[in-house]
């Protein structure tokens, strides 16, 4: 074919395969064994540039090419094109957005016996998907949007696949794939949820926001909390999050026996606030025992509300923290709850996986076993952080 055919074959291909739907024109341009080097993943022969169409088309169904120049010597023949779309439909992972994309592309074929035989494409589609991103602000906008409408599947779709969260009353979530079963349970959990944003404040990557959560049980118990959001998002979506408010409001929604189960919620929120007055006068027995195992300085039998008070104080001030929290109930009330403790001592972070079970008497936590799963770490961190006295003071207290 001559230079001005291959100019006439370029151009079908954009003007009527692409911009006039007429996708049985690839039979006519396309050898049935042409491939494409960089689009390994295409069949190969008319199939693949269908297959092609089939895709983009789903997330742009506007799409329309213009040619911007053409290039051919011999049996080659090349095009600028320019590229331009709505997106309307899930595009590499990307739920629509309704916005205007445009980017260039650059198409190049190899003709043989008046067919393509093998054929190149290279597009600015990062440009794209650029164009696609949200930015944080707008992200966390639709993160309320969806969830205050109950559309939980678009609501997962603003995390990327290996997001982690941080939630107070789910636990460490890790990736999308265990995020979103996880959601499917909402509408069982809530009869009504509302989650209305009051304070938004957004730093490159990095947002918080503060909010009111308005929602009802199944049975209709109302559930009124504060909340505060933490979001770090990366390539338009949230990698990010964690939540903190006060647990005790979501008690008409919690399973099992919440009403023990929310004494150690109380527990863990007036220990991360210091609020040793409220443990020792409403949640802790007065007669509680704590079994803390070990080889240090606080492990042992710690009995009586004052000494145990004393021990919470000085892991307070050593600066422990807990999260990842995760509970259960067993058929006698006990509650048996897991979470991941962090200390730090000259710079230096100690994790102490641990698994703990309260017994409750008379409405407070009255025995308490801690069973950690690293002890030599535990060991270690509390003989760095805790000093015995000397012996003389020790045997005189």
């Amino acid at each position: 074919m001559s230079v001005e055919q291959n100019k006439s074959l370029m151009r079908r291909f954009v003007e009527e395969f692409w911009n006039g739907r007429k996708f049985t024109l690839a039979d006519e341009l396309f050898a049935p064994e042409a491939v494409s080097p960089v689009e390994i993943h295409l069949p190969p022969g008319p199939a693949g540039i269908r297959k092609k169409a089939e895709t983009l088309l789903a997330g742009f169904p506007d799409l329309v090419y213009s040619i911007d120049f053409m290039v051919a010597d011999g049996n080659r023949v090349s095009a600028y094109v320019n590229a331009t779309g709505t997106h309307q439909g899930k595009y590499l992972g990307f739920a629509p957005t309704g916005r205007r994309v445009s980017w260039s592309e650059i198409f190049a074929f190899q003709e043989s016996g008046g067919k393509v035989v093998s054929s190149w494409s290279q597009s600015q589609m990062l440009s794209a998907l650029r164009q696609l991103m949200s930015s944080p602000a707008e992200i966390i906008d639709l993160y309320y949007k969806y969830a205050n409408a109950g559309d939980w599947s678009a609501w997962c779709d603003l995390f990327s696949e290996d997001m982690v969260m941080d939630e107070q009353l789910a636990g460490h979530i890790e990736g999308l794939a265990t995020l979103r079963p996880m959601m499917d349970g909402m509408d069982k959990m809530y009869s009504k949820f509302q989650n209305i944003p009051k304070q938004i404040i957004t730093s490159g990557n990095e947002g918080a926001v503060v909010s009111h959560i308005s929602a009802a049980s199944p049975s209709g118990e109302t559930v009124e909390a504060e909340v505060m959001n933490y979001f770090r998002f990366a390539n338009g979506k949230i990698a990010y999050m964690s939540n903190f408010h006060d647990s005790a409001p979501f008690k008409p929604v919690l399973g099992g026996e919440p009403d023990n189960t929310q004494l150690v919620f109380r527990m863990y929120d007036c220990f991360g606030k210091g609020d040793m007055a409220t443990i020792k006068n409403e949640i802790f027995h007065p007669d509680i025992v704590w079994k803390m195992p070990g080889h240090h300085p606080l492990s042992g039998e710690i009995r009586g509300v004052d000494r145990v008070i004393a021990f919470f104080e000085a892991l307070f001030k050593a600066g422990i923290k807990v999260d990842n929290t995760h509970f259960g109930i067993l058929d006698d009330g006990t509650v048996v709850e897991k979470h991941l403790g962090h200390g730090e001592v000259n710079g230096k972070e100690f994790l102490f996986p641990t698994c703990t079970t309260y017994g409750i008497r008379d409405g407070k936590i009255a025995d308490v076993q801690v069973h950690t799963g690293d002890q030599h770490s535990v060991d270690r961190y509390m003989w760095a952080q805790f000093k015995l006295r000397k012996i003389p003071a020790r045997l005189t207290a």
